[in-house]
């Protein structure tokens, strides 16, 4: 079996560090050779099964990226003999040569929540993400296979006819370093307050809903003028954090509300270790990343009600409204106020973020493409998908 992954989109964040941990786990991956055509700015292991590929055509841009797949990509697949296109970020421009099974892979649940992208206002980006959502579910259908990393993600896309029988669930895993031991805390980071605070990570978009945090806080701080301080982690250079600062300093909470902006990922564990309380209070994910490696601290654990959030935390969170500033206040209080109650939570939260692991993802995702090659292949198996290989005779 000849794989190619396409890489293209992969240039940061969650993309990367999926790719990076599936190519660490290549003794579980049945094919020969893995090609990854990528720009060049991932961190390839050194294997004799990865090769490298760098495109022909201009793939910075997104729009060059698509036309430049959509005419040489097919004789690529045919010179190399791929067997198994592998699109982790969901787009499929390319069509494949016969015989080369194409697999996609549903991660970016925002253009399928349209009332959460019109938050962003009528801008270039809102036309973006309406676009992005008929390109996914195309490529989807299109597929032969498609790997979800939810269940709830498989719902919203069988609720538009777009998935098959056969389409895996294989949410993300859990690396080792967010997997605290409770009796082996790291180091307090040096990015942390000096006073104890509570911790939301992620970056500041409408969609995170820092602005209700910012007037749940308010309201909290009324209530108990000793309540720790809000430290918000993430991407802060948007529009929206201009709008996140400006909210904090109308509240009069500067000394209190804390915009750290973009930290060092290995500063994470420690910033989540030694939180008082963590936040998550996004009201749109797929499989939501932060939320787990926040879990894996076994600290106590405030968050959205927004599916699949309770997919992943279950029972070992206190949840509520994200759109409703009191909700979050009253979650919050009621962890600060039953500190027994909170702890037990924390270390329910670590015990079901423990259970994710980036092994085992890899392993069932080359699992996946195997079972796909085989059964292509097998003159008894019933066509998977419009690439399906021809059966001899």
């Amino acid at each position: 079996m000849r794989v190619l992954i396409n890489a293209l989109s992969a240039r940061h964040g969650g993309g990367q560090t999926y790719l990076n941990y599936l190519l660490g786990q290549l003794d579980d991956c049945p094919a020969e050779v893995v090609y990854v055509l990528t720009h060049g700015d991932l961190d390839l292991p050194d294997h004799p099964k990865v090769k490298a590929i760098r495109p022909t055509w201009p793939a910075l841009n997104p729009l060059a990226r698509t036309v430049g797949e959509k005419l040489r990509l097919p004789r690529l697949l045919r010179d190399l003999s791929i067997d198994i296109l592998f699109c982790p970020g969901g787009v499929i421009a390319a069509r494949p040569p016969p015989g080369c099974l194409v697999v996609s892979m549903f991660q970016n649940m925002l253009p399928f929540d349209l009332g959460q992208a019109f938050r962003y206002g009528f801008r270039l980006i809102t036309l973006r993400l309406v676009l992005l959502r008929r390109v996914l579910l195309d490529g989807m259908r299109k597929a032969d296979l498609t790997i979800f990393i939810s269940d709830h993600a498989r719902d919203v896309i069988r609720a538009l006819g777009g998935i098959r029988p056969q389409d895996p669930v294989i949410p993300h895993g859990l690396s080792r370093q967010f997997k605290i031991d409770p009796e082996r805390l790291p180091p307090r980071s040096p990015a942390a307050p000096p006073r104890p605070y509570i911790l939301y990570v992620s970056l500041l978009d409408p969609y995170k809903n820092h602005l209700e945090v910012v007037q749940a806080y308010a309201l909290l701080r009324q209530r108990r003028p000793d309540v720790p301080d809000l430290v918000f982690v993430g991407k802060a250079d948007t529009p929206h954090g201009a709008s996140v600062r400006r909210a904090i300093q109308h509240a009069g909470l500067a000394h209190a509300i804390h915009v750290l902006g973009q930290v060092p990922h290995g500063d994470l564990p420690a910033l989540h270790a030694h939180a008082v309380v963590n936040l998550f209070a996004s009201s749109c994910e797929n499989c939501p990343n932060i939320l787990i490696e926040a879990m894996g601290a076994g600290r106590p654990m405030a968050v959205s009600d927004v599916q699949p959030m309770p997919e992943f935390a279950l029972d070992a969170v206190e949840y509520f409204d994200p759109r409703s500033p009191a909700s979050i206040a009253d979650a919050l209080g009621r962890l600060l106020d039953d500190p027994a109650r909170a702890e037990a939570l924390g270390g329910q939260a670590r015990a079901l973020a423990h259970r994710h692991d980036w092994q085992a993802t890899a392993r069932r995702t080359w699992d996946a493409l195997g079972g796909l090659y085989a059964a292509g292949r097998d003159p008894g198996t019933k066509r998977l998908g419009p690439h399906s290989p021809k059966k001899d005779g």
